[in-house]
């Protein structure tokens, strides 16, 4: 099981009917290595990145912005959303505070 701690979780209805929410500022772990969302997250971040790089041929420096949309919390919601939560475990905001709090 991959457990996805969510600091916040944002509406977002505006832009995306699938997606209900969008997962941000998360901590993940998972209980073995291996899991399988893990080797999703990393392959689409690998596919943004190879789509920036190939849409600037010019080789001109990256912003901010897309650095953040090809290895940020939309990397972690799309893989989320395309393993349909299988094998995963949505925290609620607060659940890994909670939890860091009880290892003290």
């Amino acid at each position: 099981t991959l457990h996805l701690f969510v600091d916040q979780v944002v509406e977002n209805s505006h832009w995306n009917r699938e997606r209900k929410v969008q997962i941000t500022d998360s901590v993940f772990g998972c209980t073995r290595p291996h899991h399988p969302m893990l080797w999703d997250m990393m392959e689409e971040c690998a596919r943004r990145l190879y789509q920036l790089l190939e849409s600037d041929p010019n080789g001109h420096r990256l912003h901010e912005t897309d650095i953040q949309w090809a290895t940020g919390s939309d990397v972690i919601t799309s893989a989320y959303y395309a393993s349909q939560g299988e094998r995963t475990v949505l925290h609620p905001p607060g659940a890994y505070q909670r939890l860091q709090g009880q290892g003290r």
